[in-house]
Protein backbone atom coordinates (compact mmCIF):
# COMPACT_ATOMS: atom_id res chain seq x y z
CA UNK A 1 0.00 0.00 0.00
CA UNK A 2 2.46 1.87 -0.88
CA UNK A 3 4.61 2.21 2.10
CA UNK A 4 1.75 3.50 4.50
CA UNK A 5 2.11 -0.99 6.63
CA UNK A 6 5.07 -2.95 6.87
CA UNK A 7 4.49 -6.73 7.72
CA UNK A 8 8.25 -8.04 8.92
CA UNK A 9 9.75 -10.52 6.22
CA UNK A 10 10.80 -13.74 6.46
CA UNK A 11 14.46 -15.83 6.56
CA UNK A 12 13.43 -16.45 3.54
CA UNK A 13 12.77 -13.47 2.09
CA UNK A 14 9.78 -14.60 0.42
CA UNK A 15 6.10 -13.34 1.61
CA UNK A 16 2.74 -13.80 0.16
CA UNK A 17 -0.01 -11.21 0.92
CA UNK A 18 -3.57 -13.37 0.44
CA UNK A 19 -7.35 -12.61 0.31
CA UNK A 20 -6.34 -9.99 -2.13
CA UNK A 21 -8.59 -9.35 -4.91
CA UNK A 22 -8.54 -10.21 -8.38
CA UNK A 23 -7.10 -8.18 -11.69
CA UNK A 24 -6.17 -5.67 -8.68
CA UNK A 25 -2.88 -3.52 -8.83
CA UNK A 26 -1.06 -3.08 -5.74
CA UNK A 27 2.21 -0.95 -4.85
CA UNK A 28 4.84 -3.71 -3.24
CA UNK A 29 7.38 -2.00 -1.45
CA UNK A 30 10.05 -3.80 -0.14
CA UNK A 31 13.14 -3.01 2.68
CA UNK A 32 15.83 -4.92 4.30
CA UNK A 33 16.41 -4.00 7.90
CA UNK A 34 19.67 -5.16 9.49
CA UNK A 35 21.36 -6.19 13.02
CA UNK A 36 22.10 -2.46 13.50
CA UNK A 37 18.49 -1.22 13.23
CA UNK A 38 19.33 0.74 9.81
CA UNK A 39 16.85 0.51 7.24
CA UNK A 40 17.49 0.49 3.08
CA UNK A 41 15.67 2.61 0.66
CA UNK A 42 12.31 1.08 -0.37
CA UNK A 43 12.21 -0.99 -3.22
CA UNK A 44 9.04 -0.26 -5.13
CA UNK A 45 7.17 -2.68 -7.60
CA UNK A 46 3.42 -2.49 -9.27
CA UNK A 47 1.89 -5.97 -9.05
CA UNK A 48 -1.35 -6.95 -10.66
CA UNK A 49 -2.81 -9.70 -9.29
CA UNK A 50 -4.71 -12.68 -11.84
CA UNK A 51 -7.97 -12.92 -13.08
CA UNK A 52 -9.44 -15.83 -11.46
CA UNK A 53 -9.73 -18.85 -13.65
CA UNK A 54 -13.00 -19.88 -13.74
CA UNK A 55 -14.03 -23.64 -14.74
CA UNK A 56 -15.84 -24.15 -17.74
CA UNK A 57 -18.26 -26.63 -19.12
CA UNK A 58 -19.12 -27.90 -22.92
CA UNK A 59 -21.75 -30.60 -23.19
CA UNK A 60 -23.58 -32.85 -25.33
CA UNK A 61 -26.94 -34.30 -25.66
CA UNK A 62 -29.47 -37.10 -26.46
CA UNK A 63 -33.10 -37.53 -26.63
CA UNK A 64 -36.12 -39.82 -26.84
CA UNK A 65 -40.12 -37.94 -27.22
CA UNK A 66 -40.11 -37.97 -23.57
CA UNK A 67 -36.78 -37.00 -22.20
CA UNK A 68 -33.46 -35.02 -23.04
CA UNK A 69 -30.06 -36.45 -21.71
CA UNK A 70 -27.58 -33.59 -20.98
CA UNK A 71 -23.57 -35.21 -20.90
CA UNK A 72 -21.49 -32.75 -19.47
CA UNK A 73 -17.77 -31.98 -19.66
CA UNK A 74 -16.33 -29.39 -16.89
CA UNK A 75 -12.55 -28.25 -16.87
CA UNK A 76 -11.15 -26.47 -13.48
CA UNK A 77 -9.96 -23.56 -13.38
CA UNK A 78 -8.12 -22.16 -10.10
CA UNK A 79 -10.55 -24.22 -7.97
CA UNK A 80 -11.83 -27.71 -7.98
CA UNK A 81 -14.96 -28.80 -9.77
CA UNK A 82 -17.81 -29.04 -7.11
CA UNK A 83 -21.10 -29.41 -8.72
CA UNK A 84 -22.67 -29.33 -12.08
CA UNK A 85 -25.96 -27.43 -12.72
CA UNK A 86 -28.87 -27.73 -15.29
CA UNK A 87 -32.04 -26.37 -16.54
CA UNK A 88 -34.73 -27.44 -19.45
CA UNK A 89 -36.26 -24.10 -19.16
CA UNK A 90 -33.81 -21.04 -20.16
CA UNK A 91 -32.16 -21.39 -16.52
CA UNK A 92 -35.18 -20.11 -14.67
CA UNK A 93 -34.71 -23.66 -12.54
CA UNK A 94 -31.95 -25.23 -11.28
CA UNK A 95 -31.33 -28.85 -10.78
CA UNK A 96 -27.99 -29.72 -9.15
CA UNK A 97 -25.95 -32.53 -9.16
CA UNK A 98 -22.76 -32.76 -6.27
CA UNK A 99 -19.91 -33.94 -7.80
CA UNK A 100 -15.89 -33.11 -7.94
CA UNK A 101 -15.73 -35.34 -11.61
CA UNK A 102 -15.08 -33.56 -14.57
CA UNK A 103 -18.03 -35.65 -16.04
CA UNK A 104 -21.62 -35.45 -15.45
CA UNK A 105 -24.64 -36.41 -16.91
CA UNK A 106 -28.50 -35.47 -15.94
CA UNK A 107 -31.67 -36.75 -17.79
CA UNK A 108 -34.80 -34.43 -17.88
CA UNK A 109 -37.57 -37.18 -17.95
CA UNK A 110 -41.46 -36.27 -18.32
CA UNK A 111 -41.05 -33.57 -21.33
CA UNK A 112 -43.44 -32.99 -23.76
CA UNK A 113 -42.81 -34.71 -27.84
CA UNK A 114 -41.78 -32.36 -30.62
CA UNK A 115 -41.18 -29.48 -27.99
CA UNK A 116 -38.05 -27.51 -28.24
CA UNK A 117 -36.61 -26.96 -24.49
CA UNK A 118 -34.09 -23.98 -23.67
CA UNK A 119 -31.07 -26.41 -21.84
CA UNK A 120 -28.85 -24.46 -19.52
CA UNK A 121 -25.39 -26.18 -17.87
CA UNK A 122 -23.20 -24.76 -15.87
CA UNK A 123 -20.35 -26.18 -13.38
CA UNK A 124 -19.70 -24.20 -9.51
CA UNK A 125 -16.03 -24.88 -8.06
CA UNK A 126 -15.02 -25.08 -4.68
CA UNK A 127 -14.76 -21.34 -4.43
CA UNK A 128 -17.96 -21.10 -5.19
CA UNK A 129 -16.95 -19.61 -8.43
CA UNK A 130 -19.30 -20.17 -11.70
CA UNK A 131 -18.34 -21.13 -14.92
CA UNK A 132 -19.98 -19.49 -18.25
CA UNK A 133 -23.72 -21.08 -18.89
CA UNK A 134 -23.65 -23.76 -21.78
CA UNK A 135 -26.72 -22.83 -24.23
CA UNK A 136 -28.46 -25.55 -26.35
CA UNK A 137 -31.78 -26.06 -27.67
CA UNK A 138 -33.02 -29.34 -27.69
CA UNK A 139 -36.41 -30.49 -29.36
CA UNK A 140 -37.68 -33.76 -27.97
CA UNK A 141 -38.64 -36.51 -30.58
CA UNK A 142 -41.66 -36.52 -32.75
CA UNK A 143 -43.77 -39.62 -31.51
CA UNK A 144 -46.12 -40.60 -34.66
CA UNK A 145 -49.64 -41.94 -33.97
CA UNK A 146 -50.43 -46.00 -32.98
CA UNK A 147 -52.71 -47.87 -35.38
CA UNK A 148 -54.19 -51.58 -34.46
CA UNK A 149 -56.74 -53.63 -35.42
CA UNK A 150 -58.76 -54.54 -32.83
CA UNK A 151 -60.99 -57.01 -34.51
CA UNK A 152 -62.51 -58.16 -38.44
CA UNK A 153 -65.80 -59.81 -39.24
CA UNK A 154 -66.54 -61.16 -42.52
CA UNK A 155 -69.70 -62.43 -44.46
CA UNK A 156 -69.25 -64.19 -47.67
CA UNK A 157 -69.29 -60.74 -49.72
CA UNK A 158 -67.71 -58.01 -46.80
CA UNK A 159 -65.07 -57.37 -44.62
CA UNK A 160 -65.29 -54.95 -41.51
CA UNK A 161 -62.61 -53.92 -40.05
CA UNK A 162 -62.38 -52.21 -36.68
CA UNK A 163 -58.84 -50.20 -35.94
CA UNK A 164 -58.08 -48.01 -33.00
CA UNK A 165 -55.75 -45.37 -32.87
CA UNK A 166 -53.21 -43.67 -30.45
CA UNK A 167 -52.30 -40.25 -30.67
CA UNK A 168 -48.85 -39.67 -30.60
CA UNK A 169 -47.42 -35.90 -30.68
CA UNK A 170 -50.12 -34.38 -32.42
CA UNK A 171 -54.27 -35.80 -32.42
CA UNK A 172 -55.41 -38.36 -35.07
CA UNK A 173 -56.54 -36.87 -38.04
CA UNK A 174 -57.64 -40.11 -40.23
CA UNK A 175 -57.56 -43.68 -40.59
CA UNK A 176 -56.86 -44.90 -44.20
CA UNK A 177 -57.88 -48.85 -44.82
CA UNK A 178 -57.06 -50.81 -47.57
CA UNK A 179 -58.24 -54.36 -48.57
CA UNK A 180 -55.72 -55.36 -51.25
CA UNK A 181 -51.87 -54.72 -49.55
CA UNK A 182 -52.05 -50.43 -49.68
CA UNK A 183 -52.67 -50.92 -53.06
CA UNK A 184 -55.24 -48.68 -52.72
CA UNK A 185 -56.92 -46.90 -49.92
CA UNK A 186 -59.97 -45.49 -48.30
CA UNK A 187 -59.96 -43.05 -45.90
CA UNK A 188 -61.93 -42.22 -43.03
CA UNK A 189 -62.10 -38.48 -41.47
CA UNK A 190 -62.32 -38.76 -37.65
CA UNK A 191 -60.22 -37.16 -34.59
CA UNK A 192 -61.51 -40.31 -33.00
CA UNK A 193 -59.77 -43.16 -30.66
CA UNK A 194 -61.37 -45.21 -32.97
CA UNK A 195 -63.09 -46.20 -36.28
CA UNK A 196 -64.64 -48.62 -38.78
CA UNK A 197 -65.12 -49.54 -42.00
CA UNK A 198 -66.90 -52.17 -44.66
CA UNK A 199 -65.15 -53.50 -47.40
CA UNK A 200 -68.61 -54.87 -49.91
CA UNK A 201 -69.41 -56.21 -53.08
CA UNK A 202 -66.20 -59.13 -52.73
CA UNK A 203 -65.90 -62.38 -53.55
CA UNK A 204 -66.77 -65.34 -51.09
CA UNK A 205 -63.58 -67.52 -50.11
CA UNK A 206 -61.16 -65.30 -50.98
CA UNK A 207 -58.55 -63.96 -49.02
CA UNK A 208 -57.64 -60.18 -48.42
CA UNK A 209 -54.73 -58.60 -47.25
CA UNK A 210 -56.42 -55.72 -45.01
CA UNK A 211 -54.04 -53.06 -43.95
CA UNK A 212 -54.64 -49.95 -41.35
CA UNK A 213 -52.62 -47.11 -40.81
CA UNK A 214 -53.60 -43.70 -38.97
CA UNK A 215 -52.43 -40.26 -39.99
CA UNK A 216 -52.41 -37.67 -37.49
CA UNK A 217 -52.97 -33.72 -37.84
CA UNK A 218 -49.18 -33.16 -38.64
CA UNK A 219 -49.71 -35.92 -41.64
CA UNK A 220 -48.02 -37.85 -39.68
CA UNK A 221 -48.21 -41.32 -40.32
CA UNK A 222 -48.07 -44.87 -38.12
CA UNK A 223 -47.25 -47.69 -39.27
CA UNK A 224 -49.00 -49.75 -41.47
CA UNK A 225 -50.46 -52.69 -39.62
CA UNK A 226 -52.02 -55.44 -41.28
CA UNK A 227 -54.56 -58.99 -41.63
CA UNK A 228 -55.56 -61.60 -43.83
CA UNK A 229 -59.10 -62.18 -43.83
CA UNK A 230 -61.02 -64.76 -45.96
CA UNK A 231 -64.71 -64.45 -46.44
CA UNK A 232 -67.07 -66.82 -45.95
CA UNK A 233 -67.92 -69.49 -48.52
CA UNK A 234 -71.04 -68.78 -50.21
CA UNK A 235 -74.15 -71.20 -49.39
CA UNK A 236 -77.67 -70.70 -49.46
CA UNK A 237 -80.06 -70.05 -46.18
CA UNK A 238 -81.25 -73.53 -46.64
CA UNK A 239 -78.81 -75.60 -46.54
CA UNK A 240 -77.07 -73.04 -43.65
CA UNK A 241 -80.60 -73.92 -41.39
CA UNK A 242 -80.30 -77.46 -41.90
CA UNK A 243 -76.45 -77.48 -41.38
CA UNK A 244 -77.33 -76.28 -37.56
CA UNK A 245 -79.68 -79.41 -37.07
CA UNK A 246 -77.66 -82.06 -35.07
CA UNK A 247 -80.51 -83.69 -32.92
CA UNK A 248 -84.10 -83.04 -32.05
CA UNK A 249 -84.11 -79.44 -30.12
CA UNK A 250 -80.42 -78.88 -29.99
CA UNK A 251 -79.36 -74.96 -31.70
CA UNK A 252 -83.45 -74.48 -31.18
CA UNK A 253 -84.21 -76.58 -34.23
CA UNK A 254 -86.48 -79.87 -34.98
CA UNK A 255 -86.65 -82.20 -37.46
CA UNK A 256 -89.93 -83.60 -38.20
CA UNK A 257 -89.40 -87.12 -39.60
CA UNK A 258 -92.54 -88.87 -39.29
CA UNK A 259 -90.39 -90.79 -36.07
CA UNK A 260 -90.45 -87.60 -34.26
CA UNK A 261 -93.11 -87.83 -31.53
CA UNK A 262 -96.04 -85.27 -31.87
CA UNK A 263 -94.15 -83.70 -34.81
CA UNK A 264 -94.96 -82.44 -38.04
CA UNK A 265 -94.31 -85.68 -40.07
CA UNK A 266 -93.66 -82.90 -43.36
CA UNK A 267 -89.58 -83.79 -43.17
CA UNK A 268 -90.04 -79.92 -42.49
CA UNK A 269 -86.94 -77.99 -40.25
CA UNK A 270 -88.15 -75.77 -37.77
CA UNK A 271 -87.11 -73.19 -35.11
CA UNK A 272 -88.69 -73.59 -31.55
CA UNK A 273 -88.45 -72.64 -28.07
CA UNK A 274 -88.01 -69.68 -26.46
CA UNK A 275 -85.39 -67.79 -28.22
CA UNK A 276 -83.61 -69.46 -30.90
CA UNK A 277 -81.41 -67.88 -33.14
CA UNK A 278 -83.27 -67.83 -36.21
CA UNK A 279 -83.25 -63.62 -36.95
CA UNK A 280 -82.38 -62.17 -40.77
CA UNK A 281 -82.06 -59.25 -42.19
CA UNK A 282 -83.88 -58.92 -45.04
CA UNK A 283 -84.90 -55.85 -46.82
CA UNK A 284 -81.80 -54.20 -45.77
CA UNK A 285 -77.83 -54.07 -46.70
CA UNK A 286 -77.68 -51.26 -43.14
CA UNK A 287 -74.61 -52.67 -40.65
CA UNK A 288 -77.55 -52.21 -38.27
CA UNK A 289 -80.55 -54.33 -39.43
CA UNK A 290 -83.25 -51.64 -39.38
CA UNK A 291 -86.54 -53.36 -36.97
CA UNK A 292 -88.74 -52.91 -39.91
CA UNK A 293 -86.49 -55.81 -41.84
CA UNK A 294 -86.16 -58.11 -39.31
CA UNK A 295 -87.15 -61.37 -39.83
CA UNK A 296 -86.85 -64.72 -38.14
CA UNK A 297 -86.84 -68.51 -39.93
CA UNK A 298 -90.28 -70.52 -39.23
CA UNK A 299 -88.03 -73.30 -40.98
CA UNK A 300 -87.24 -75.00 -43.59
CA UNK A 301 -89.94 -76.50 -46.20
CA UNK A 302 -88.29 -78.63 -48.83
CA UNK A 303 -85.39 -76.31 -50.49
CA UNK A 304 -87.36 -72.87 -48.99
CA UNK A 305 -86.51 -71.24 -46.33
CA UNK A 306 -89.89 -69.69 -44.52
CA UNK A 307 -89.72 -66.39 -42.91
CA UNK A 308 -91.85 -64.29 -40.24
CA UNK A 309 -91.74 -60.79 -39.84
CA UNK A 310 -89.71 -60.52 -36.08
CA UNK A 311 -92.72 -57.95 -34.94
CA UNK A 312 -95.60 -56.71 -36.91
CA UNK A 313 -95.59 -54.45 -40.16
CA UNK A 314 -96.66 -50.98 -40.11
CA UNK A 315 -98.53 -48.16 -42.34
CA UNK A 316 -94.87 -47.45 -43.66
CA UNK A 317 -94.76 -50.74 -44.85
CA UNK A 318 -98.05 -52.16 -46.31
CA UNK A 319 -99.75 -48.74 -46.38
CA UNK A 320 -103.56 -47.47 -44.67
CA UNK A 321 -105.63 -48.87 -47.10
CA UNK A 322 -106.38 -51.91 -44.69
CA UNK A 323 -105.47 -50.12 -41.71
CA UNK A 324 -107.47 -49.78 -38.97
CA UNK A 325 -105.61 -48.19 -36.00
CA UNK A 326 -102.69 -48.28 -34.18
CA UNK A 327 -100.84 -50.19 -37.12
CA UNK A 328 -103.38 -53.04 -36.57
CA UNK A 329 -105.08 -53.83 -39.26
CA UNK A 330 -108.76 -55.30 -40.81
CA UNK A 331 -107.87 -58.73 -42.11
CA UNK A 332 -110.67 -58.79 -44.63
CA UNK A 333 -109.02 -55.23 -45.80
CA UNK A 334 -111.75 -52.75 -44.36
CA UNK A 335 -115.06 -52.69 -42.13
CA UNK A 336 -117.52 -53.33 -44.80
CA UNK A 337 -115.52 -56.08 -46.34
CA UNK A 338 -117.18 -59.41 -44.05
CA UNK A 339 -115.70 -61.90 -46.01
CA UNK A 340 -113.25 -64.54 -44.93
CA UNK A 341 -112.15 -65.78 -47.99
CA UNK A 342 -108.25 -65.01 -48.39
CA UNK A 343 -109.18 -64.06 -51.91
CA UNK A 344 -111.26 -62.03 -51.36
CA UNK A 345 -109.32 -59.68 -48.58
CA UNK A 346 -107.91 -56.15 -49.91
CA UNK A 347 -105.24 -56.93 -46.86
CA UNK A 348 -103.90 -59.68 -49.12
CA UNK A 349 -104.40 -58.85 -52.36
CA UNK A 350 -103.37 -54.66 -51.93
CA UNK A 351 -101.31 -54.46 -48.88
CA UNK A 352 -99.47 -57.63 -48.57
CA UNK A 353 -98.82 -58.61 -52.23
CA UNK A 354 -99.04 -55.17 -53.13
CA UNK A 355 -97.65 -52.07 -51.16
CA UNK A 356 -95.34 -54.13 -49.19
CA UNK A 357 -93.73 -55.80 -51.93
CA UNK A 358 -93.22 -52.05 -54.08
CA UNK A 359 -91.69 -51.22 -50.69
CA UNK A 360 -89.46 -53.77 -50.63
CA UNK A 361 -88.17 -53.15 -54.06
CA UNK A 362 -87.60 -55.49 -57.14
CA UNK A 363 -84.52 -56.53 -55.87
CA UNK A 364 -86.08 -58.06 -52.74
CA UNK A 365 -88.87 -58.65 -53.72
CA UNK A 366 -87.08 -61.11 -56.57
CA UNK A 367 -85.76 -63.25 -53.88
CA UNK A 368 -89.89 -63.90 -52.65
CA UNK A 369 -91.10 -67.64 -53.95
CA UNK A 370 -94.52 -67.77 -54.77
CA UNK A 371 -96.29 -69.62 -52.66
CA UNK A 372 -99.49 -71.82 -52.61
CA UNK A 373 -101.11 -71.29 -49.67
CA UNK A 374 -103.82 -73.47 -48.68
CA UNK A 375 -106.52 -71.29 -47.40
CA UNK A 376 -109.67 -73.09 -47.06
CA UNK A 377 -109.56 -72.97 -43.20
CA UNK A 378 -110.52 -75.49 -40.61
CA UNK A 379 -112.80 -76.20 -37.67
CA UNK A 380 -112.72 -73.77 -34.90
CA UNK A 381 -112.15 -77.26 -32.64
CA UNK A 382 -109.25 -78.99 -35.06
CA UNK A 383 -108.17 -75.21 -35.19
CA UNK A 384 -108.23 -73.79 -31.77
CA UNK A 385 -109.05 -76.53 -29.31
CA UNK A 386 -106.48 -79.30 -31.10
CA UNK A 387 -103.22 -79.79 -30.36
CA UNK A 388 -100.33 -79.06 -32.83
CA UNK A 389 -100.80 -82.36 -34.96
CA UNK A 390 -104.29 -81.98 -35.07
CA UNK A 391 -104.91 -78.27 -36.53
CA UNK A 392 -101.67 -79.25 -39.16
CA UNK A 393 -103.31 -82.05 -40.67
CA UNK A 394 -106.22 -79.69 -40.98
CA UNK A 395 -104.39 -76.67 -41.90
CA UNK A 396 -101.42 -78.00 -44.35
CA UNK A 397 -101.87 -81.65 -43.87
CA UNK A 398 -103.37 -85.03 -45.42
CA UNK A 399 -106.85 -83.49 -43.91
CA UNK A 400 -106.14 -79.58 -45.51
CA UNK A 401 -108.95 -77.79 -47.66
CA UNK A 402 -108.30 -78.02 -51.35
CA UNK A 403 -108.73 -73.97 -51.50
CA UNK A 404 -105.33 -72.30 -52.30
CA UNK A 405 -104.25 -68.91 -52.78
CA UNK A 406 -100.91 -68.20 -55.41
CA UNK A 407 -99.19 -65.29 -54.20
CA UNK A 408 -95.85 -64.25 -52.79
CA UNK A 409 -96.88 -62.91 -49.24
CA UNK A 410 -99.31 -64.16 -46.43
CA UNK A 411 -99.32 -64.86 -43.06
CA UNK A 412 -98.25 -67.46 -40.41
CA UNK A 413 -99.94 -70.50 -40.51
CA UNK A 414 -101.77 -71.40 -37.02
CA UNK A 415 -99.38 -74.73 -36.75
CA UNK A 416 -97.13 -72.91 -37.52
CA UNK A 417 -97.16 -71.00 -33.94
CA UNK A 418 -97.85 -74.69 -32.43
CA UNK A 419 -94.77 -76.07 -33.26
CA UNK A 420 -92.62 -72.77 -32.76
CA UNK A 421 -92.80 -73.73 -28.81
CA UNK A 422 -90.85 -76.10 -26.98
CA UNK A 423 -91.96 -79.27 -27.94
CA UNK A 424 -93.57 -79.93 -24.22
CA UNK A 425 -96.05 -77.58 -25.17
CA UNK A 426 -97.29 -79.58 -28.75
CA UNK A 427 -99.78 -81.67 -26.99
CA UNK A 428 -101.25 -78.72 -25.57
CA UNK A 429 -104.39 -77.31 -26.72
CA UNK A 430 -104.35 -73.82 -28.59
CA UNK A 431 -106.84 -72.60 -25.81
CA UNK A 432 -108.92 -74.09 -23.43
CA UNK A 433 -111.78 -73.12 -20.58
CA UNK A 434 -109.67 -74.33 -18.21
CA UNK A 435 -106.63 -72.09 -19.41
CA UNK A 436 -104.14 -75.55 -19.73
CA UNK A 437 -103.37 -74.38 -23.09
CA UNK A 438 -100.95 -72.99 -25.42
CA UNK A 439 -100.30 -69.87 -22.77
CA UNK A 440 -98.79 -72.55 -20.82
CA UNK A 441 -95.91 -72.20 -23.41
CA UNK A 442 -95.38 -68.59 -22.44
CA UNK A 443 -91.80 -67.66 -22.48
CA UNK A 444 -90.83 -71.14 -24.32
CA UNK A 445 -92.46 -69.60 -27.92
CA UNK A 446 -90.73 -67.45 -29.79
CA UNK A 447 -93.95 -67.23 -32.17
CA UNK A 448 -95.27 -65.53 -28.99
CA UNK A 449 -94.05 -61.66 -28.89
CA UNK A 450 -96.48 -60.16 -26.28
CA UNK A 451 -98.70 -59.20 -29.71
CA UNK A 452 -101.92 -59.98 -30.82
CA UNK A 453 -101.83 -61.41 -34.86
CA UNK A 454 -103.63 -62.65 -37.27
CA UNK A 455 -103.02 -66.06 -39.11
CA UNK A 456 -103.92 -66.91 -42.70
CA UNK A 457 -106.63 -69.44 -41.58
CA UNK A 458 -110.40 -68.57 -41.21
CA UNK A 459 -112.93 -70.99 -39.08
CA UNK A 460 -114.55 -72.70 -41.58
CA UNK A 461 -117.73 -73.28 -39.32
CA UNK A 462 -117.76 -69.80 -38.07
CA UNK A 463 -119.20 -66.74 -40.32
CA UNK A 464 -116.15 -64.58 -41.22
CA UNK A 465 -114.27 -65.38 -37.93
CA UNK A 466 -110.52 -65.88 -38.39
CA UNK A 467 -107.93 -67.08 -36.43
CA UNK A 468 -105.23 -65.01 -34.67
CA UNK A 469 -102.83 -65.81 -31.58
CA UNK A 470 -103.41 -63.49 -28.78
CA UNK A 471 -101.14 -61.79 -26.94
CA UNK A 472 -101.06 -63.98 -23.87
CA UNK A 473 -100.10 -67.01 -26.01
CA UNK A 474 -103.28 -68.65 -26.51
CA UNK A 475 -105.28 -69.21 -29.73
CA UNK A 476 -108.15 -66.74 -30.20
CA UNK A 477 -109.82 -65.43 -33.01
CA UNK A 478 -112.26 -62.87 -34.21
CA UNK A 479 -114.01 -60.87 -37.13
CA UNK A 480 -111.56 -60.26 -39.98
CA UNK A 481 -113.68 -57.10 -40.60
CA UNK A 482 -113.66 -56.13 -36.90
CA UNK A 483 -111.13 -57.58 -34.59
CA UNK A 484 -107.91 -55.87 -34.31
CA UNK A 485 -104.91 -57.39 -34.57
CA UNK A 486 -101.11 -56.25 -36.06
CA UNK A 487 -100.29 -58.23 -39.29
CA UNK A 488 -96.71 -60.18 -39.80
CA UNK A 489 -95.76 -60.72 -43.36
CA UNK A 490 -95.01 -64.29 -44.11
CA UNK A 491 -93.23 -65.47 -47.63
CA UNK A 492 -90.67 -68.33 -48.62
CA UNK A 493 -87.35 -67.24 -49.99
CA UNK A 494 -86.31 -68.44 -53.14
CA UNK A 495 -84.15 -71.72 -52.83
CA UNK A 496 -81.49 -70.00 -54.71
CA UNK A 497 -80.95 -67.13 -51.73
CA UNK A 498 -77.86 -67.23 -50.12
CA UNK A 499 -76.35 -65.89 -46.87
CA UNK A 500 -73.18 -63.93 -46.94
CA UNK A 501 -72.87 -64.14 -42.86
CA UNK A 502 -74.64 -63.54 -39.48
CA UNK A 503 -74.90 -65.81 -36.93
CA UNK A 504 -78.51 -65.49 -36.27
CA UNK A 505 -79.17 -63.27 -32.79
CA UNK A 506 -80.97 -60.47 -33.11
CA UNK A 507 -78.07 -58.03 -33.08
CA UNK A 508 -76.64 -59.95 -35.74
CA UNK A 509 -79.02 -61.68 -37.70
CA UNK A 510 -77.77 -63.65 -40.89
CA UNK A 511 -77.68 -61.55 -43.65
CA UNK A 512 -78.88 -62.31 -47.44
CA UNK A 513 -76.48 -62.11 -50.38
CA UNK A 514 -76.99 -59.51 -52.96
Amino acid sequence: DNGATWTAGQASNVYTYTGLSENTAYNIKVKVEDTNGRMSNPYSLSVTTNTYRVPSVTATSTKTSSSITINATGTKGDGNIAKYMYSKDGGSNWITQTSTSTTNSYTFSGLTSNTAYSIRVKVVDNNNRESSVYRVSVTTSYVNPIASITSTSQTSNSITVNAKGTAGSKAIAKYMFSKDAGSTWTTKTTTATTSSHTFTGLSSSTTYNIRVKVVDSSSKESAVVSKSVTTNASVTLTSKVKSLYTSQGANGIYYHTSSLTNGAGDNSYRYAGADPNNYVCFGSTASTCPSKNLYRIIGVFGDQVKLVHATYATTAEIGTASHEYDNKFYWSGSSTNQSSVWSSSTLNKNSLNGTFLTNLGTTWTNKIATTTWYVGGLTYNNALQSNAKTAFNYEVGANKSSTTYSAKIGLPYISEFYYAAKSTYWTYPGVDINKTDYRKSLGNNWMNDGNSYWTISRLSDETNIVAGVKAMGFMGNGYGHDSNFFVRPTFNLASSVKTSGGTGTQADPYRIEI
